[in-house]
C-alpha cells in the first residue's frame, strides 16, 4: 500500500478556505506542547495562529541554544540527534520570511522514544567545537549553554 496525499483544505478550518494576502511566516511551538505551530502576518488585516493539535502525541525534544563563544543566539550552529529510528539533523536558522522571525528553538520528534538514554545530542558550534549533552527527560524544552575547552 502507497500513502497518498489528500486535499483536506475544506476539512481543516476558515484559515484554510479564507483567502488572505499573507506578508511574513513565523514558525514556533507558541504553547511549548512540541508541535510546530504558525503565525500569519497578514496585510491589511489580524495576524492569525494556527495551532498544530495531532491527533496522536508522539515524543519529541526541544533545544534552546547559546553560545558563549559562538554569537549568542547560536545561529549557525548544527545539531544531531541520533535515536534507534535514525539521525535528524537541523542548523539554527534566521531570516526565513518577510517582516518575521521563526523561532530560534529547534523541534526534533522521537516518535515512540521515551526513553533519554537512547537519545543522542550532540551540537556542533559555529567554531567547529562539538559539545554533547545528556539528557534526563524528553518532551521538554532543554536550554543548552556553549561550553568552553
Amino acid at each position: 500500500k502507497r500513502d497518498r496525499f489528500a486535499e483536506v483544505s475544506a476539512s481543516a478550518g476558515p484559515a484554510f478556505t479564507t483567502a488572505t494576502v499573507t506578508r511574513g511566516v513565523a514558525v514556533g511551538d507558541f504553547d511549548n506542547n512540541g508541535t510546530p505551530d504558525v503565525l500569519c502576518n497578514d496585510s491589511g488585516g489580524r495576524v492569525r495562529l494556527l495551532k498544530n493539535e495531532p491527533r496522536h502525541k508522539r515524543h519529541w525534544l526541544g533545544l534552546a541554544l547559546r553560545g558563549t563563544v559562538s554569537n549568542r543566539s547560536a545561529i549557525g550552529a548544527r545539531v544531531e540527534v541520533r535515536t534507534p529510528h535514525g539521525l535528524q539533523v537541523k542548523e539554527v536558522r534566521s531570516g526565513a520570511s518577510y517582516l518575521s522571525q521563526s523561532d530560534l528553538r529547534l523541534l526534533f520528534g522521537l516518535g515512540d522514544v521515551s526513553d533519554p538514554a537512547k537519545v543522542v545530542v550532540k551540537i556542533r558550534w559555529t567554531t567547529g567545537k562539538w559539545q554533547v549533552v545528556k539528557l534526563t527527560e524528553v518532551n521538554q524544552y532543554v536550554a543548552v549553554t556553549e561550553t568552553v575547552r
